[in-house]
C-alpha cells in the first residue's frame, strides 16, 4: 500500500526563503518531490476518478534529518522532528491543464550549482490517481491540500553518500513548473533534546 505522513502547515517555506537548521540536526538533506495540490473536496474516491480533484503540481522539496529519522522511525508513529521543521514549496502552481503527460516531467537537483541528481516523474511506485485515492480514503481531502509523491529515484543526497552543509544553495527545477530555490540556514545552538531513556518499543 502507499505509505506516507502527515506534516504541519507552519513549517512550510516559499522560493528563496532559508531553511532552517535545528541545532539537533547533523544529518540534513532534501528530498526532491512532485507537490499535488488539491483543488475540490472530497473523500473515499476511486483511482478512475481522483484526477479530478487535482488542482495543479507545484516542486515540494521534504527536507529530511537523516540522523534523527532513524531514531524515530522504529517507533512506528511516523516522522515528527526529523521533518516537520521545514517543507519547502514554489515557486508557484501550473494547472493540471498544463501537463500533457504526468510521467514524463523532467526533474533536476542542483547545489550549490551542481547536479546532483537527474530524472523523470515516470521513477515512482504509485500513480497520482492512486496516491490522492488512498489519502482520501476514510477521510476528506481539502482544496489546498498538497500530497507529496515521493521522492525521486536519486532525488536525495543520502542515495550518493552526501549531506548537505550550513549555506549551502538547493535548487530544485521540474518541467513546466520552474525551479525552487532554498539556502540552508546556519544550526541552531541552544536547543533542548530529551534524554535517553529506556526504549519505546
Amino acid at each position: 500500500m502507499p505509505g506516507y505522513f502527515k506534516g504541519t502547515p507552519h513549517t512550510v517555506i516559499g522560493h528563496e526563503a532559508e531553511v532552517p537548521w535545528p541545532g539537533y540536526i547533523e544529518h540534513m538533506d532534501y528530498e526532491l518531490e512532485l507537490g499535488y495540490v488539491i483543488g475540490r473536496r472530497g473523500g473515499n474516491l476511486r483511482p478512475e476518478t481522483a484526477r479530478n480533484y487535482l488542482f495543479g503540481l507545484t516542486i515540494f522539496n521534504d527536507f529530511s534529518a537523516r540522523d534523527r529519522q532513524s531514531v524515530e522511525m522504529p517507533i512506528q508513529m511516523g516522522p515528527t522532528k526529523c521533518k516537520d521543521f521545514a517543507y519547502g514549496i514554489g515557486p508557484w502552481i501550473t494547472t493540471i491543464d498544463e501537463f500533457e503527460d504526468l510521467d514524463a516531467i523532467s526533474m533536476e537537483v542542483r547545489v550549490n550549482g551542481q547536479t546532483w541528481g537527474k530524472g523523470t516523474s515516470a521513477n515512482k511506485l504509485w500513480t497520482v490517481e492512486e496516491l490522492i485515492a488512498w489519502a482520501s480514503l476514510g477521510e476528506s481531502l481539502e482544496p489546498g491540500d498538497v500530497i507529496g509523491s515521493g521522492t525521486m529515484g536519486g532525488g536525495s543526497a543520502l542515495e550518493l553518500g552526501r549531506q548537505l552543509q550550513p549555506g549551502d544553495v538547493v535548487e530544485l527545477e521540474v518541467g513546466g513548473i520552474g525551479t525552487l530555490r532554498n539556502r540552508m540556514g546556519q544550526p541552531q545552538s541552544g536547543l533542548w533534546w530529551p534524554p535517553e531513556r529506556q526504549p519505546f518499543m
